[in-house]
């Protein structure tokens, strides 16, 4: 027969007992005098106790409240009169927009992720993306704006933040009397809608940090709203191989003698690489499919070069919509063997294409539900923006939740620039088939 380790403990626990009832009962030690003058206060009653501590947990529950509805972060909205950028930070993103048209119009307003932050619409309300709404430990974001196609602009995916950056600009038309026509908002059941005026422009300027520190921008790219949709308008300083051959013999006339300097232009005159099909994998119902795109890396080029090849006092921008910098291929690309040259390192909008029909592959995706790219897997809200635009909304500052509870919304309403629909106020036709009749 064996003793069980439940048997052993049984034992012990007994004899412990037994133990404990034989021995004398222990007297408590005398207590000692408390010296003359430091006499304890007496003691507040057993129910003023509990109502402090019932207080306390009254302001802890009302603190928990207020945090998690975002009530604190309404003076900071309340501090953000517009979702435009104001002062020096303006004054610094017109300086380095290369588009002259654009550059010296004082109706232009200019806005980055800091003036108008990200967010996507879930349940009712704003949500930063940057935020894990799933409970799901194997679900990496929780939403679909923070992978490809639409965690950045496009062709930026792969860049490091700190090599490459962008701002945006926005011009609104005005009507006969000169007014400018505002972007309208409005409400669903079931979320937010908001369309811009026939007319608008938008744009983006594409930054990167160059060898010698400074930042330049490398791209332009402009979306007109028409009748029927957004034309698309890609502005480049070398929109081809040629052109930045002919660029390089420019600055430098003696480039024959250069022994790296010729293999760049003998690399520039050769065919991009070979075919290849690209393909995203990560979804069951991929958002963008490209066949046959080709690659073409751009030739090591000395680090003085760069800056004059991006100086657009030098180089003016050129359209480049439609255009392809080698036959097949879209635009070059930089590896870490080459540097960068004109375009940071993994910079990938050979994948996109320069026109309307490559661009709207993606631009078509604003306001999907995440389930129609990937049904089964645990993540939620839609792809943000409206109106084929993923950069701006009218959502304040303090309406974007940072902690997955739905915050109070408050939109913007500033008349001339964002407004709440009135259609006895606002002409319909102005903004095509998109604002309910």
């Amino acid at each position: 027969m064996s003793i069980t380790p439940y048997a052993i403990r049984w034992y012990h626990e007994q004899q412990r007992r037994r133990a404990a009832a034989s021995a004398p009962p222990r007297q408590p030690e005398p207590r000692k005098p408390r010296p003359a003058g430091l006499e304890a206060p007496p003691r507040p009653g057993h129910w003023l106790s509990g109502a402090v501590l019932l207080a306390l947990a009254a302001v802890a529950v009302g603190l928990a409240v207020l945090i998690a509805t975002g009530a604190f972060h309404s003076a900071r909205g309340a501090e953000a009169p517009a979702p435009w950028a104001t002062g020096q930070k303006r004054q610094r993103m017109q300086t380095l927009n290369p588009l002259a048209d654009y550059a010296a119009d004082e109706a232009v307003e200019y806005f980055d992720d800091r003036t108008c932050p990200p967010a996507y619409q879930h349940d009712g309300g704003f949500h930063a993306p940057r935020y894990n709404i799933s409970a799901d430990p194997s679900e990496p974001h929780g939403n679909a704006n923070r992978e490809f196609p639409w965690k950045t602009a496009g062709g930026l995916d792969r860049v490091p933040a700190d090599q490459a950056a962008g701002f945006k600009f926005l011009r609104l038309p005005t009507d006969a009397r000169g007014r400018r026509v505002p972007i309208v908002w409005w409400q669903t059941s079931r979320r937010y809608r908001w369309a811009f005026p026939i007319g608008t422009t938008v744009g983006e300027i594409l930054t990167m940090r160059c060898a010698d520190g400074h930042w330049r921008p490398f791209e332009g790219r402009l979306r007109h709203r028409g009748p029927a949709g957004w034309h698309v308008e890609i502005l480049r300083q070398h929109p081809t191989a040629a052109d930045l051959a002919a660029a390089i013999q420019a600055l430098r006339p003696d480039w024959a003698s250069d022994p790296e300097l010729r293999a760049a232009i003998d690399r520039l005159a050769q065919p991009a690489g070979p075919p290849e099909d690209f393909r995203d994998r990560r979804h069951p119902r991929p958002a963008l499919t490209v066949a046959a795109v080709r690659v073409d890396v751009l030739p090591k080029l000395p680090a003085d070069l760069q800056a004059a090849l991006l100086d657009p006092a030098r180089f003016p921008y050129q359209h480049a919509t439609g255009q392809d910098w080698k036959p097949g291929c879209a635009a070059p690309t930089a590896t870490p063997a080459s540097g960068p040259g004109i375009v940071p390192v993994n910079y990938r909008a050979h994948l996109l294409g320069s026109d309307d029909h490559a661009c709207a592959k993606c631009h078509d995706t604003v306001g999907k539900s995440t389930d129609a790219f990937d049904q089964p897997r645990d993540w939620y809200g839609l792809v943000r923006g409206d109106d084929a635009i993923f950069s701006w909304h009218p959502a304040r500052p303090a309406s974007i939740s940072t902690n997955g509870f739905i915050w109070p919304v408050r939109l913007y309403d500033l008349p001339g620039q964002v407004e709440h629909l009135d259609r006895t106020r606002h002409d319909l036709a102005r903004y095509g088939k998109l604002v309910p009749q």
